[in-house]
């Protein structure tokens, strides 16, 4: 598959899902599928929980308009759709466990029965030899893909929680299929990607609308659809074994793992709900909602990293580290409860009375850099604007690359200012930054990479010189959301140069835009932290040269 195509799938979904959303949020007022608070949950209203459809709409017609028909992509939807009516019949009508789980398990049966692809062995876990599964073929893979549903439904307790740690495991499929070359599970995990950015952008904290079961299930179904297909069709730069697509999701599954046992120590059912997942322990500790996401969204990008890293190694050792790792995080947090220990975050401003007693040359630098905010607002995307006139894309790829940023971010960015939409202005003028200096670092001519080297270190200096004399420590404060698009322009990328073989002078580029792009980050929250209509002239600007990149070959031609 192309670049292009590949970009246009997750594209696709990730428009179709935003378009339908709105739709689910007034079916779930119709039909009472509204989440109400209670105990033992975090939200104190009522919300809608019907997203899981919106996102069901999304990849069910991405699917159908850009994978070929085979066995397997008909076993994929035909699980698919199984696991979404069991849960949002579940989300309307309140399934009972047993009801619920039976759906579950004919899902993963008619996934693994239509695509023809159980796991046959469970590769050398205990050091002994390949465990090889014969006749136990089906039963444990229903068992497995049962679980991971499960872990993913248990997971879904924060706003943004589940969704994200699901769009960090489709970027790690998507960098293990890459390598596979396995055209299936690629664009089922580019798709799946899309679909949960354009949930995200409803769900992330404050959430306007929830999952609900119809979304857990689908998240949790097609991970582990993609993780069996992957497992049982390994090759290309690499033989996968079923551990290491387990340490993707090792996170969720770790969690449930302990949970459902803490249970059944106290004598409960394993599926008893309580707040007693991970999640919930670290916002014991102190951490507030919006640290606990982040947090959650870091390891389970270390448990993707030790997928790729320990992946040649063999399997028991893989085993052996992710429990280990597991045992780390999981036995530290409890240390750290069981001991007392509480985490305070505070935030630390320059007051008036430091102002009045600080040196007069201090003084003349905070009441300077003061003004200078206005000026930075618009200096730093004119600068970047200024070497968009000399760049022309060479090649359609390049272009329409540069029309579908630009489509994602005005689909993504929150137009009506709103602080608490300050998540996703922070992330998707960070987006729109990462990008343009990818293209004029890639297309620009030579002495575009000696102007934006000296603009960075001008920012650089700037936002130094802000956090020393008006302590603006948030900043570094990271939202669940800016990790996700950290994580997204630094990961993907490299999987695109790793796994398409493409010239060294493409990786350097991308470190090079890695290292820029962090003084420009920080600069941003900075500048619109405060004042949240600053947004329209900085994201205006920077989209101002993308326009200009698109229009260069005609102007010129």
């Amino acid at each position: 598959m192309e670049t292009t195509e590949l970009i246009f799938m997750a594209v696709a979904s990730l428009m179709l899902t935003l378009l339908v959303m709105p739709a689910a949020i007034r079916i779930s007022c119709m039909v009472g599928a509204v989440d109400e608070p209670d105990a033992r949950k975090v939200h104190a209203k009522a919300m809608p929980r019907l997203g899981g459809l919106a996102m069901f709409i999304g990849i069910t017609s991405a699917s159908l308009l850009f994978l070929d028909g085979s066995a397997m992509l008909a076993g994929v939807l035909t699980g698919l759709f199984i696991a979404v009516a069991t849960g949002l019949t579940d989300d309307i009508r309140h399934l009972s466990p047993t009801t619920k789980f039976a759906g579950e398990i004919l899902a993963a049966l008619a996934f693994i029965l239509i695509s023809g692809t159980p796991l046959t062995s469970l590769g050398d876990l205990l050091g002994f030899g390949n465990i090889e599964l014969g006749f136990l073929a089906i039963p444990v893979t229903v068992f497995a893909m049962v679980g991971v549903i499960n872990a993913l439904n248990l997971s879904d307790g924060l706003d943004g929680l589940a969704g994200g740690l699901s769009v960090i495991a489709s970027v790690f499929l998507a960098y293990f299929a890459f390598d596979c070359n396995f055209g299936l599970t690629l664009g089922l995990s580019l798709i799946l990607f899309g679909a949960l950015l354009g949930f995200l952008y409803y769900n992330a904290h404050p959430a306007r609308i929830f999952m609900g079961d119809g979304g857990s299930l689908l998240l949790g179904f097609l991970l582990s659809a993609i993780c069996v297909l992957l497992a049982g069709n390994g090759g290309g730069h690499m033989q996968l074994v079923p551990i290491s697509m387990a340490l993707i999701l090792g996170l969720p599954i770790m969690d449930t793992l302990l949970v459902m046992g803490r249970r059944i120590l106290q004598g409960k059912s394993p599926f008893s709900p309580d707040k007693t997942h991970l999640h919930h322990r670290l916002m014991e500790l102190g951490i507030p909602h919006a640290g606990v996401v982040p947090i959650m969204y870091g390891l389970m990008i270390v448990y993707g990293l030790l997928a790729i890293s320990l992946n040649d190694l063999p399997e028991y050792i893989q085993l052996g580290i992710g429990l280990l790792f597991s045992a780390m995080i999981f036995g530290g947090v409890e240390a750290m409860l069981r001991l007392g220990y509480h985490i305070s975050i505070t935030h630390v401003e320059t007051n008036e009375d430091e102002k009045n007693h600080a040196h007069p040359l201090r003084r003349l630098m905070v009441i300077w850099l003061g003004k200078s905010v206005p000026l930075m607002s618009w200096m730093i995307p004119l600068a970047l604007l200024a070497p968009a006139l000399f760049v022309t894309p060479t090649g359609t790829g390049y272009l329409m690359m540069t029309i579908m940023i630009a489509a994602v971010a005005a689909a993504l960015f929150p137009w009506q200012a709103c602080s608490e939409r300050m998540c996703w202005q922070h992330s998707i003028i960070y987006l729109l930054t990462f990008a343009l200096l990818f293209i004029l670092n890639l297309l620009g001519p030579e002495w575009v990479h000696g102007y934006l080297q000296t603009v960075t270190i001008i920012v650089a200096i700037w936002v130094v010189l802000k956090l020393i004399f008006k302590r603006h420590n948030r900043v570094f404060l990271t939202s669940g959301i800016e990790l996700l698009m950290i994580f997204i322009t630094w990961v993907m990328p490299e999987v695109l140069i790793h796994n398409m073989q493409l010239s060294a002078d493409m990786e350097n580029t991308l470190l090079q835009t890695c290292v820029e792009s962090i003084p420009f980050l920080l600069a941003m929250k900075i500048l619109i932290r405060r004042q949240t209509r600053r947004n329209y002239s900085l994201v205006l600007a920077l989209s101002s040269s993308f326009f200009l990149i698109v229009l260069h070959p005609l102007i010129m031609g």
